[in-house]
């Protein structure tokens, strides 16, 4: 299981990993917290006129999600819908919660997140923030769900 905070994560920081672990008849599962409602759109941003909006952008970055983890071989992508540039203020918890919630349906034998992080010019760090956000709610459900992933030994606490 990869749990990623937005699109194109999947292909651009672990498709390689997935595609590979998928060719080899392991079940791949993708767990996304964002559908990129707040990125540029073919370089145009939020409020410059060719961009299509928040809602129609997440419609086409979901597309291009599904698009991806399909072509890599992932077999179910769940989304859990926060707001681009924002789970700083989504309650940790809940995102907690969910996250688990997933792991206990797919029962994953490991789980990846990305570790390395990519900060563009001229943008703040909300992005790093996302990342790191997402990363820490990844380890925090794998030691409420209870099963240790690839390089960690014996069973977490529940």
């Amino acid at each position: 299981m990869a749990v990623l905070a937005h699109p194109d994560d999947e292909s651009l920081g672990v498709g390689g990993t997935l595609a590979k672990y998928a060719s080899e008849g392991i079940d791949v599962f993708l767990l996304t917290a964002t559908r990129g409602d707040s990125g540029r759109f073919r370089g145009y941003r939020l409020d410059d006129h060719p961009h299509p909006g928040p809602l129609a952008l997440a419609n086409i970055r979901e597309g291009e999600l599904r698009a991806a983890a399909s072509a890599l071989g992932v077999r179910e992508v769940s989304i859990l819908d926060y707001h681009d540039q924002q789970l700083d203020r989504a309650n940790p918890r809940e995102a907690v919660a969910t996250i688990v919630g997933h792991m206990m349906e797919s029962r994953p034998h490991s789980r990846m997140r990305r570790r390395s992080f990519t900060i563009w010019p001229g943008r703040n760090r909300p992005g790093k923030l996302t990342s790191q956000l997402s990363g820490n709610w990844s380890r925090r459900s794998t030691a409420l769900n209870g099963r240790p992933c690839r390089g960690q030994t014996g069973r977490l606490p529940q």
